[in-house]
């Protein structure tokens, strides 16, 4: 796969106006730099993410390419890649900026069962992962001779099962607010905005993304930013209604249980780190599993 993109860029880097060289290839971009020093992404559309491109580009609040460009069957955005310092500042203006970006393409929905599909796999997908969790578990205790990671595991794998109760307390009221076909609003949601170029107030864009509940922005906005405070978000979250703090929540767990796979390969700090946001995240927002049903 990674052969096959470099190859890629290589037919496409004659393309660009600047001479550019290769530094790295992630899912949906490569990271490029100059002479000076300068880094770049640039984006490799097909004709579908170009038309979605296309829409996001009148949007007040996203950046536009320093390049465009078409060749063959694929456009070709180069965006310069822009860093500042100020890490609070920018943290604040990226929250803001995600949330008008949001509300720019919002729309008001009626909760079903018939569209609720993405809901019952993820449940699905939660009952084979923690099955999986708890036959390692059980492979665990009867070895003889453990290692640093599997004490590890064993010493806090009390925090997987109190992650796995809440999250089946939230999707059974998630369900209840589908029962009651609620109305909510869904907005424009990108999969992975934060590492992506800030500058003058506005975002580059990025065309991995989804609508959604803005629950579930603000998950991907305080799980990304969680070590700049663990109190972030606290205030915004208790403003939000009843379902939206159910999603959050939910997809706060959710989103961290499926990082953890129990692998051989897995990596101590990265456990202990996922369980202790995980062991936070429930000590600042458990209580929203205690509020009336609305």
């Amino acid at each position: 796969m990674i052969d096959k993109t470099k190859v890629l860029f290589s037919s496409l880097k004659d393309k660009l106006s600047i001479n550019l060289e290769l530094v790295d290839i992630l899912d949906d971009y490569y990271i490029l730099i100059d002479n000076d020093k300068r880094y770049y992404h640039l984006y490799v559309l097909d004709y579908n993410e170009y038309n979605i491109y296309l829409d996001l580009k009148k949007s007040k609040y996203l950046k536009l390419p320093i390049e465009e460009i078409k060749y063959n069957d694929v456009y070709l955005l180069l965006y310069l890649l822009k860093l500042k310092k100020d890490k609070a500042i920018i943290l604040l203006d990226r929250v803001k900026i995600l949330e008008n970006i949001y509300y720019e393409y919002s729309h008001t929905i009626k909760l079903s069962k018939k569209n609720s599909g993405l809901l019952k796999n993820q449940t699905r997908i939660l009952n084979n992962k923690f099955s999986y969790f708890e036959m390692r578990i059980r492979n665990i205790e009867m070895k003889r001779i453990k290692n640093d990671l599997d004490w590890i595991i064993l010493s806090k794998y009390h925090i997987i099962l109190d992650s796995r109760i809440y999250l089946y307390d939230l999707l059974d009221d998630i369900f209840r607010y589908i029962d009651k076909e609620k109305e909510i609003n869904i907005g424009l949601i990108f999969k992975n905005p934060f590492l992506l170029s800030y500058e003058n107030k506005k975002i580059e864009p990025y065309f991995n993304l989804y609508y959604g509940p803005i629950g579930i922005l603000y998950a991907r906005i305080y799980i990304e930013y969680f070590s700049f405070d663990k109190n972030f978000l606290n205030d915004t979250i208790k403003k939000l209604d009843g379902f939206n703090k159910t999603y959050f929540l939910y997809s706060c767990i959710y989103i961290l249980i499926i990082r953890l796979n129990f692998d051989i390969e897995m990596r101590a700090d990265l456990f202990i780190d996922i369980t202790r946001i995980l062991s936070i995240i429930i000590s600042n927002f458990g209580y929203i599993t205690k509020e009336s049903f609305k």
